[in-house]
């Protein structure tokens, strides 16, 4: 069985790939918050959900870090939580739910990436084994 085809991305295509999809996440929390009628200027909330940025960090030229940054406030819209009273309020899960959906999207992106350096090395390795030996042998102990 032959291994499953790989794209080939460059840092700066893998690098625009995670800053498009945190840009999407932005996006869903955003639709998420609307669905569940969390403002985006109620007193309550001040600016609410225009205050959500989707955000990229990138050390040693590649992207690291992915999230979405937002106001402090808007955790207890989600938990449901503050007003005065605990009761009266219910949970609004609008951040977790939208960050959720692209968990699988990321770790595939990452992993594509990454996984090209892994098939170069290993690609590499066996050249260099062919170039000592006519014949390898595998030992199952």
């Amino acid at each position: 069985m032959e291994p499953p085809k790989l794209s080939r991305l460059t840092a700066d295509q893998y690098n625009a790939e995670l800053q498009r999809l945190a840009k999407q996440m932005e996006g869903a929390v955003r639709t998420r918050g609307r669905g569940l009628g969390v403002g985006s200027g109620s007193r309550s909330t001040g600016r609410g959900l225009s205050t959500l940025r989707g955000f990229t960090k990138k050390s040693g030229g590649e992207v690291d870090h992915l999230g979405i940054r937002f106001k402090r406030y808007l955790i207890f819209i989600e938990h449901g939580v503050g007003g005065g009273s605990t009761s009266a309020r219910n949970p609004k899960p609008f951040l977790s739910a939208g960050i959720d959906q692209y968990h699988g999207k990321v770790a595939d992106t990452v992993a594509n990436y990454h996984a090209q350096d892994q098939v170069a090395i290993h690609d590499q390795g066996l050249q260099e084994i062919d170039k000592r030996s006519t014949s390898i042998r595998i030992v199952k102990r």
